[in-house]
């Protein structure tokens, strides 16, 4: 079996069996650019008035702390961080690097003693913080290459480079901050900048809302533009240069084709563990990937598939998979008992589909029960489609039992019954553009509405081609009416909806045997 060293980015992997070929993505997510958003000295500000802004787009952000100022009310710079406040930060997904003990120029007071004043700092962080600091700022941005190298032995690593965001000194503006950013896109880089005062101290910032403005900017370009911490950002390079992969294709190359990806990589996975991103490409179906027992999110565009993956775990396995969303109420979310044993859940495990549950107790095709008396049953399911899994294969609506009742109680919503329904299958075309729809009708109900919810159901998707599996017939293998089929194939003996596991296992093999013949 040939190795194959992904050393030079990017590098296709030619797929023996065919079509498939494999790349490491340069950044996480497949995104364009990367930038980290540092901060030096430990100051205040950065706990009131950094970290809230950007947890509010949804960012997180690396601040580089003096161990023998933490905790100071007043200092030239202004107050500083308390070791609360900086672990409270960490537990918020902000990360906490090192800018040493006591803030000295590397090259004026030599090697041995700058290292000593790492060291105190690493101390200072094992003793408050619990850990290590992983990566460090140099002070003043002064090293040498023997400091760098000490440094970075045991860390993920140090900020070599950076750009000064501030305006006291550096002037900074947003057009050019926004054209920084652009300049990364363009060139596919990684951008570091270096921040230190806001309100006060050095390179304070006269008008701080253009640096929030800049961060409104990041987010919107989020699809391009990966922002992460400096240690996450330096782990991925690493990790993505240090990598090797050794892969084996079995299969025909279409729709029958296994394919085991072995990870290596050589560095220390105690330090070094932040996912990498595969591509995939050159796909005709959707594919399942699976490491180390647990089932991996694969998203992107349908024939190029996007999998974050364990660089440091064992092999991961892509075979090709067909994607079912169910959408529905209580048939759905299966009442009181887990989703696994409802029968749609058994019948996409036994084709091997991979199933998304949209289910909701109580919820309607029609009707918002947001507020719905003492209960929040949620909106109608047509206001639901956005959440879908988009590259599904299948869907199929489970539906109809809560609005009979509504309907029943007022002849007039028949019409928004239909209204609503149309508008959920038109939501599901367009969120799902590749997926063949089916609906499944409630139980056999003696209650009004039922009848005339059960025949608008069947005449609107017959409209549009859509196949419907009937329960409401008096052919349902679903006894309603009988006591004793209740006490034994229902969760409770006066339940009309909910079937028990049992209840779910004599349904199965008729849904299966309609969703197979109508809906594949």
């Amino acid at each position: 079996m040939k190795k194959l060293i992904l050393t030079v980015l990017p590098l296709f992997i030619e797929a023996a069996a065919g079509a498939q070929d494999i790349q490491i993505c340069k950044f996480l997510g497949d995104k364009q650019a990367a930038v980290s958003l540092t901060y030096d000295d430990g100051l205040l500000e950065h706990y009131t008035l950094v970290a809230p802004e950007l947890e509010k787009r949804g960012m997180r952000g690396t601040f580089w702390i003096i161990g023998n100022m933490v905790g100071l009310d007043s200092t030239k710079h202004g107050a500083r961080l308390s070791w609360e406040q900086i672990r409270n930060m960490e537990e918020r997904g902000h990360e906490i690097g090192s800018h040493t003990w006591s803030h000295p120029n590397c090259r004026k007071v030599g090697m041995e003693a700058f290292m000593y004043d790492v060291w105190r700092n690493d101390s200072a962080f094992m003793h408050n913080v619990g850990h290590k600091p992983l990566t460090l700022a140099y002070p003043y941005n002064a090293k040498t290459d023997n400091a760098v190298a000490a440094v970075d032995s045991g860390r993920i690593g140090s900020r070599t480079f950076q750009v000064g965001h501030g305006q006291q000194n550096n002037k900074t503006t947003l057009d050019r901050m926004t054209g920084w950013m652009h300049g990364l896109i363009e060139r596919g880089e990684w951008g570091v900048t270096m921040t230190h005062g806001i309100n006060e101290g050095y390179d304070k910032w006269y008008r701080p809302q253009e640096l929030w403005q800049f961060y409104d900017t990041l987010a919107a370009y989020s699809s391009k533009v990966w922002t992460g911490t400096f240690a996450q950002v330096m782990s991925y390079t690493k990790e993505r240069d240090a990598l090797t992969l050794n892969k084996n294709i079995t299969g025909d190359g279409t729709d029958s084709w296994k394919m085991v990806v072995t990870p290596s990589c050589p560095l220390d996975s105690s330090i070094f563990s932040q996912p990498l991103t595969m591509k995939v490409s050159g796909l005709e179906h959707n594919i399942k990937a699976e490491q180390d027992g647990k089932q991996l999110t694969c998203y992107g565009e349908r024939s190029v598939r996007l999998i974050d993956f364990n660089p440091s775990g064992g092999p991961i396995t892509l075979t090709p998979t067909k994607i079912l969303n169910i959408i529905g109420d209580s048939y759905v979310e299966n009442h009181r008992r887990p989703k696994e044993e409802t029968w749609h859940y058994k019948m996409a495990e036994a084709l091997g589909f991979s199933y998304n549950n949209y289910g909701k107790n109580g919820s309607c095709v029609a009707f918002d029960r947001t507020h719905d008396g003492r209960f929040n049953f949620g909106p109608a399911m047509y206001a639901k489609t956005r959440k879908m899994n988009p590259d599904a294969d299948y869907v199929m609506i489970i539906g109809g039992h809560n609005d009979a009742f509504k309907v029943g109680k007022n002849k007039d919503t028949l019409q928004m019954f239909r209204d609503s329904l149309e508008l959920l299958i038109t939501n599901i075309k367009e969120q799902c553009p590749h997926a063949k729809i089916g609906y499944v009708t409630p139980w056999y109900c003696d209650y009004p509405g039922f009848k005339q919810v059960c025949r608008t159901i069947k005449q609107v998707c017959r409209r549009h081609g859509i196949p419907v599996l009937d329960n409401y017939s008096g052919r349902c293998v679903i006894k309603v009416r009988d006591d004793a089929f209740r006490k034994k194939y229902f969760q409770k003996p006066s339940d009309t909806a909910h079937l028990n596991n049992a209840g779910h296992d004599l349904f199965l093999p008729v849904g299966m045997e309609w969703f197979v013949r109508n809906m594949q």
